[in-house]
């Protein structure tokens, strides 16, 4: 049986590997590099590039050339997450680093063929793995990755190089919705890419520059569960699911403002901690959550902290069951938007700072969550509710209660439509990868 390699770059990847079906297919054995453990082994390879003055200056080619990439697309292309990208992270920069970036970044989007150069440099500069990890890749058929090298390029494009050297085939899943119009260009072009829908296959020609039919949708397993059990004579539900910390710092603010709005109704409320809040620099406002509940008697879904496993089968099956419990479903620019409206729960999108806002830093405003291609695309439907302020929010939580809110069933069908299908199916993804290695060998 053919064996494929499977990269996770992160939590969310280790939790892709089980529900894609990876680690189980009947096609081909996969072995799987979680995240915690490509953490260490990037800190070896650290060391090995330290040791090496060629490596050295050779890798810093690589950091320069990467962090371009993080805001390039090609020309006429709608631009507004990769400018405030490069908006964000360049607030502290001298005006001549930010004058010489924007120089260079306006060449590549111009001119293909800088682009295309330009991934020819990464794969050719990409310092070599030790040999002993080497020996280990040798074992393999083909190498499975989470993206398209920009959230761990320092490992991604060694491994991608030393596939791509022995001409054996590499494969991406696009973990995540927002991938192709806000993550930048790719640092590596995989064998086949596969997408959630037609229209990220699109995009992923549109920004990066790729081949159409090296692409293909195969959905995603977060929409799997197309059937809600509901029970008519049920109590309702409130589901608020917090947002990372690290982008937006008011979700205590947001559980507050609930749990007072409902105070004095029979109604179940449940807050759904981000996975990011049971990390060390965040653990205040998980705990803030938590006391916060015991004072108005809501339920707190927390991941665990004690193991390195986050998002465990147990958490998962329980945050699953609240979620198709719930009645009415409250995030911040979430993913989990998407499978609420594909669910048909009634959704609200908050779309407001807390009062709080200017003691945070710049990257933390949600001007710049509304302003992403992905989530204007979202809200355009018109099914989500957009929430503007702390009088939108409650106005619509007493909406709720009294008799629901008015759903638009024909802008449900449509975003379900272009956000949410092809249905996913193991097989055809199996099926895909197996072709595809079977080809590779009578080549």
């Amino acid at each position: 049986m053919k064996k494929v390699l499977v990269i996770s770059e992160t939590i969310f990847s280790d939790r892709l590997f089980k529900t894609l079906g990876l680690e189980s297919s009947s096609m081909f054995k996969s072995t799987l590099i979680s995240s915690t453990q490509l953490n260490d082994i990037e800190k070896k390879y650290f060391v090995q590039i330290n040791q090496n003055k060629s490596n050295f200056y050779k890798f810093k080619i690589i950091k320069f050339l990467s962090t371009i990439h993080k805001y390039v697309s090609p020309l006429n292309i709608n631009r507004t997450s990769l400018n405030d990208h490069l908006e964000i992270d360049s607030q502290n920069w001298s005006f001549t680093k930010k004058a010489l970036f924007r120089c260079i970044i306006y060449l590549f989007i111009l001119f293909k063929p800088v682009r295309k150069i330009s991934l020819i440099l990464l794969k050719r500069f990409s310092p070599k793995l030790d040999e002993e990890f080497e020996n280990y890749l040798d074992k393999f058929d083909a190498v499975f990755f989470f993206s398209l090298g920009n959230l761990k390029q320092t490992l991604i494009l060694p491994i991608y190089k030393y596939f791509n050297k022995k001409k054996l085939p590499s494969i991406c899943y696009i973990q995540s919705w927002d991938n192709p119009s806000t993550k930048g260009y790719t640092l590596i072009k995989p064998t086949i890419t596969f997408t959630w829908t037609e229209l990220m296959r699109k995009e992923l020609v549109q920004y990066m520059d790729f081949n159409f039919n090296e692409t293909k949708s195969v959905g995603t397993p977060i929409f799997a569960n197309g059937n809600k059990k509901t029970k008519n004579s049920r109590k309702k539900h409130i589901l608020f699911a917090t947002k990372s910390p690290k982008t937006y710092p008011h979700n205590f603010e947001i559980s507050k403002i609930i749990a007072k709005a409902i105070k004095n109704e029979d109604i179940n409320y449940t807050v759904r901690i981000h996975p990011l809040a049971v990390s060390q620099s965040f653990i205040n406002e998980r705990d803030k959550i938590i006391e916060l509940s015991k004072n108005y008697g809501f339920n707190v879904l927390v991941p665990s902290s004690s193991s390195k496993i986050l998002l465990n089968e147990e958490y998962e099956t329980l945050s699953k069951n609240i979620f198709y419990d719930a009645s009415l479903f409250i995030s911040v620019f979430s993913t989990m938007n998407l499978e609420a409206a594909f669910m048909n729960i009634e959704t609200l999108n908050i779309d407001f700072d807390g009062n709080e806002s200017d003691k945070f830093s710049y990257r933390q405003s949600i001007y710049f969550d509304r302003r992403q291609i992905h989530n204007r695309r979202a809200l355009s439907y018109g099914f989500i509710k957009n929430i503007k302020n702390e009088n939108e929010l409650v106005s619509a939580i007493n909406q709720h209660i009294i008799n629901g809110m008015d759903k638009n069933n024909l802008s449900r069908r449509e975003l379900v439509k272009n956000e949410c299908e092809p249905t996913f199916e193991k097989q055809n993804l199996e099926f895909t990868i197996h072709k595809l290695i079977k080809k590779n060998n009578r080549n």
